[in-house]
């Protein structure tokens, strides 16, 4: 007899933008996260202009698969989210100088749950 194998069922693949557009994402913390990802998705002139406001928001979330928190620093026009760390995660300019400051990308929106402004 074959061994059954249980589907494995990932999320939907939703680029930030699709995310940000999708009025159906309606509940308070998911209307947060939109629209955190929507002020990452700024120009550079924008965040050089406005970067000082715009970083005091911060945006928290749990990994669907892993169950683990992070602390969403960005996102990018290819869709993905960029994370760091909750221990020793730096506020201050995330803006357009985040290089230093996420510790992994790739991710998709729809991989994550739990949204919040507070770890």
């Amino acid at each position: 007899m074959k061994p059954v194998m249980k589907p494995v069922m990932k999320p939907e693949v939703v680029h930030v933008d699709d995310f940000i557009d999708d009025r159906r994402r309606s509940s308070e913390a998911e209307r947060y996260a939109r629209f955190f990802f929507e002020m990452h998705r700024r120009p550079a002139w924008q965040w050089a202009e406005f970067g000082r406001w715009m970083e005091r928001f911060e945006l928290y979330a749990t990994h669907r698969e892993t169950g683990k928190r992070w602390r969403i620093v960005g996102c990018s026009s290819m869709g993905d989210v960029y994370v760091k760390e909750l221990k020793g995660a730096p506020v201050g300019t995330v803006g357009r100088s985040w290089q230093p400051y996420y510790d992994d990308r790739g991710f998709m929106p729809t991989e994550f749950k739990d949204w919040s402004d507070t770890p």
